[in-house]
């Protein structure tokens, strides 16, 4: 049942001009959470594990004082950690210096998958075969470099070959390729605004801080056409 709902807290003390994906706040926002029924009432978060940094936050500036807005609602839980997730990103986070949101996490966390989303999570990462330590992430310059002098004048049987060419068949897609700007869930996210019609290819863009060409791409099913 689509009951959840994606919300943000304002400092009514930091009033201005600030404006994220075509939504313009007349005060400082400074969280962003997603929940149902009476979550997104600050007294809600006062004493709970893990919200010590915001519950002085929200004391300081007074439970009944804080501007709390739905973003957006009427929605499935899955979709409501999307939507937080996006604008945890545009505004940014105060812990990693890009904006002044206090939440610690991109957003997201604290679903519980269905067990389709866990078998299809559980496929995904088994067809990767990622090592652990450098998953996500490219080889270090230093050693990228011993390995184009080592290969040089190497010549390559045709076995390796083979299998070369069967390992990259299922790479360079969505979040795998090596100079990917997106994950899944942000393209999931620039279908769904797109669709409403309420944005434009340009401004998801800037949103997200791709070329226009690539947001074109996306919504064209060009490219990502796995999800």
């Amino acid at each position: 049942m689509p009951n959840y709902y994606t919300y943000i807290y304002l400092d009514p003390r930091k009033s201005g001009h600030y404006k994220y994906l075509g939504v313009v706040f007349d005060y400082e926002p400074f969280y962003v959470g997603k929940g149902s029924s009476v979550r997104w009432y600050p007294s809600v978060h006062v004493g709970r594990p893990r919200s010590e940094y915001l519950t002085n936050k929200l004391k300081k500036i007074g439970l009944n004082n804080v501007i709390k807005l739905k973003l957006i609602d009427n929605l499935l839980e899955s979709d409501a950690f999307l939507f937080e997730q996006l604008y945890i990103k545009i505004i940014g986070r105060k812990c990693v210096g890009k904006g002044p949101l206090i939440n610690f996490t991109e957003g997201g966390t604290g679903m519980s998958p269905s067990k389709e989303t866990r078998e299809k999570i559980s496929k995904t990462l088994k067809s990767k075969n990622i090592s652990a330590w450098n998953k996500g992430k490219p080889w270090p310059k230093k050693i990228r470099r011993k390995m184009s002098k080592a290969a040089i004048g190497r010549k390559l049987s045709e076995e390796t070959k083979r299998k070369i060419s069967e390992f990259n068949k299922g790479r360079s897609v969505g979040e795998n390729a090596h100079n990917v700007k997106l994950t899944s869930n942000e393209v999931l996210l620039i279908r769904k605004l797109y669709v409403t019609g309420k944005y434009l290819q340009r401004e998801l863009a800037e949103q997200f801080k791709v070329k226009e060409t690539i947001i074109s791409r996306i919504v064209r099913r060009k490219v990502w056409k796995h999800i």
